[in-house]
């Protein structure tokens, strides 16, 4: 439900000619790119949404936002299986009811799979006809080379002040507009307007707290203590110590949020209460370490894949952020070589959100270099 509340930013003729390509049995395929935060993927469920949920004999949407190995095909048909009558399609009968137009995968967040094959085998899906419609979402731009010609790649565009009013009214929780116009006011004025992922937070911020939308890093932790206040029985500081912890470690591999093992984040959270404990909300007692990737999933900050078991931020900039600000102030061995790694990288997604909370340690990096 969540995903239904959403404001179209631009691209409206896409809608019609993705539905006139199903309806005319022509090739579908989208590859929507931008920047973290941009609305990809909500765009994309949209584009699902609109032109063939609940309509009949229209394509089946199968979403895959989860590393695979094999062929797109194969996947789908692992995530097409009746588990519990181990029955479902086989890879060959999902490429013939996917050339026929009956299976419409969406892959989200391509650039972020860890597996390294994963682009070549959406584009020899692509070029070998195994789909006629498919939607892909990236923060890369559609590749040139041979295969990927009949893809038409969407941008995602920036916001404009003439889109904040329908945001507000679509995230407002029905608090008065122009309060929270005034609230959101320092975000939304200055020179670079906000991602449509960071506008939407600081209007639910601002519908929830009586001051002014305070930076990106603390719209972020007021996202975090949203999903537990009142919810989880975990103290408001030790949520935002764990959910920066696992935001660390799903960007140390590539600095590019990554699915997280529930066992290596179970022993990451139990050696960090080695140090500190995590308590309730009471702060009376303890949190189990290992209870807390179970807290993490009950409050919709992680998500599980149902193939693999492992687990993802369900908004990277989200992960992004809380990393960014653990890393800038932590002394710990570990994290001083990954936040080095961060400033040789300037122009990653994590770079820029330590640039916006700590920009001096950039000017630092520089001298050094």
């Amino acid at each position: 439900m969540e995903r239904l509340r959403y404001h179209p930013v631009g691209l409206d003729e896409v809608y019609t000619s993705f539905e006139q390509a199903v309806e005319k049995r022509k090739r579908g395929l989208l590859w929507v790119t931008g920047v973290g935060g941009s609305g990809k993927s909500s765009f994309a469920f949209n584009v699902i949404h609109k032109t063939l949920a609940k309509k009949l004999r229209s394509p089946l949407p199968v979403l895959i936002d989860e590393d695979w190995t094999g062929s797109l095909a194969g996947q789908i048909a692992s995530q097409l299986r009746l588990q519990d009558w181990d029955r479902g399609p086989t890879e060959h009968m999902v490429k013939t009811l996917g050339a026929a137009g009956l299976i419409c995968p969406l892959v989200d967040s391509l650039s972020e799979r860890a597996v390294e094959s994963a682009e070549d085998t959406v584009r020899d899906a692509v070029s070998e006809g195994h789909f006629r419609h498919l939607i892909v979402t990236s923060r890369s731009s559609k590749p040139t080379d041979t295969g990927w010609q009949w893809m038409q790649e969407i941008k995602t565009r920036p916001i404009e002040r003439r889109d904040v009013p329908e945001f507000i009214n679509i995230y407002g929780s029905g608090i008065d507009a122009a309060i929270i116009k005034q609230r959101i006011a320092p975000l939304v004025n200055g020179e670079v307007m906000p991602s449509p992922l960071f506008l939407r937070f600081a209007i639910e911020h601002a519908a929830q707290n009586s001051g002014q939308a305070a930076s990106k890093l603390e719209i972020v932790q007021s996202y975090v203590e949203a999903l537990r206040a009142g919810k989880i029985d975990i103290s408001p500081d030790d949520m935002q110590r764990a959910a920066a912890i696992a935001a660390v470690e799903a960007v140390r591999d590539k600095l590019l949020p990554q699915e997280i093992d529930s066992g290596d984040l179970r022993g990451i959270f139990r050696n960090s209460a080695d140090e500190l404990p995590f308590m309730d909300a009471a702060n009376a007692g303890a949190v189990e370490p290992a209870a807390i990737v179970e807290i993490f999933e009950e409050s919709g900050l992680l998500n599980r894949n149902p193939v693999n078991r492992r687990l993802q931020f369900a908004y990277d900039p989200v992960a992004e952020y809380l990393a960014a600000g653990y890393l800038a102030e932590s002394k710990l061995q570990g994290h001083t070589e990954l936040r080095t790694r961060v400033l040789a990288a300037p122009r990653t997604a994590i770079a820029a959100a330590m640039r916006d909370i700590k920009p001096e340690l950039f000017n630092v990096a520089l001298e050094a270099a």
